[in-house]
């Protein structure tokens, strides 16, 4: 098991957001987590990477206690993509990139040919070749958050942890970016992804993970979502239906349960 999170309780100066949670990730899988605004997604996410202290429960990582990695071990098994960066320093994408590769430098610290590459690579991967020179607070949202998720690639851990990786992306973007995470998927990377799009969520998850105040309401494949479980997390109808082998869910306008 990749990662492990059990009876886990998590929040802020002494107030509980996520409540006696669990939930295990397999390699090679994607796990979406889905919910309403302020359910605790970006919460748990900061939480499974040791970004939050524990309130209840515990996380294991590739077999040991959250608990007993340093900063530094973490950060070889774990990668982060935040919901929003903001750069306000003038730095270049390659010096952002290459943020990612300082977990696996060696004695002295120094950048070598081979980080210089994976960076390289990490930038094609998300549709950025050529812009290693641009600086990153001159870019668009969108650009932004691609080289984010070029980062995390950068630091070439099992697991990715992303939150809202599609955001700020163009419809051609998001289906580059959730491609290249189903690649991931199947080199055997763990991923787990907190989206707002729910058919996103359908066409690319592997498990889904709703979320509502705190609880974990439901962790389903994506062929069992239907629109009373839609309805159960997000307070409005739904239609649910399939096209082309793949389950599609609509809201209903202005029908609120």
């Amino acid at each position: 098991m990749a990662l492990s999170a059990k009876n886990l309780s998590v929040g802020y100066g002494g107030r509980p957001v996520l409540r006696h949670l669990d939930l295990e990730l397999a390699p090679g899988r994607l796990v979406a987590l889905l919910g309403p605004n302020g359910c605790g997604k970006s919460t748990l996410l900061a939480a499974l990477c040791g970004l939050l202290p524990l309130q209840e429960g515990s996380i294991v990582i590739d077999g040991a206690p959250l608990a007993s990695l340093s900063r530094l071990a973490l950060a070889r098994k774990v990668a982060l993509v935040p919901q929003a960066s903001a750069f306000t320093l003038p730095f270049s994408v390659d010096e952002v990139v290459l943020m990612g590769r300082y977990p696996h430098l060696g004695r002295f610290g120094r950048l070598g040919p081979e980080d210089r590459a994976i960076a390289a690579e990490a930038l094609k991967a998300v549709g950025l070749e050529g812009f290693g020179t641009r600086l990153v607070n001159a870019l668009s949202g969108g650009e932004v958050q691609r080289v984010t998720l070029a980062r995390a690639l950068a630091q070439k851990t099992g697991t990715l942890l992303l939150d809202e990786p599609t955001s700020a992306l163009d419809p051609g973007h998001v289906v580059d970016v959730m491609a290249l995470l189903e690649r991931l998927r199947e080199d055997g990377k763990s991923l787990v992804v907190a989206l707002h799009d729910v058919n996103v969520a359908l066409a690319s998850a592997d498990a889904v993970a709703f979320l509502k105040e705190g609880s974990l309401i439901r962790l389903c494949r994506p062929d069992e979502v239907d629109g009373e479980l839609l309805r159960e997390v997000y307070g409005v109808e739904w239609r649910v239906g399939r096209w082309q082998g793949q389950a599609v869910a609509l809201p209903k306008r202005g029908v609120r349960s």
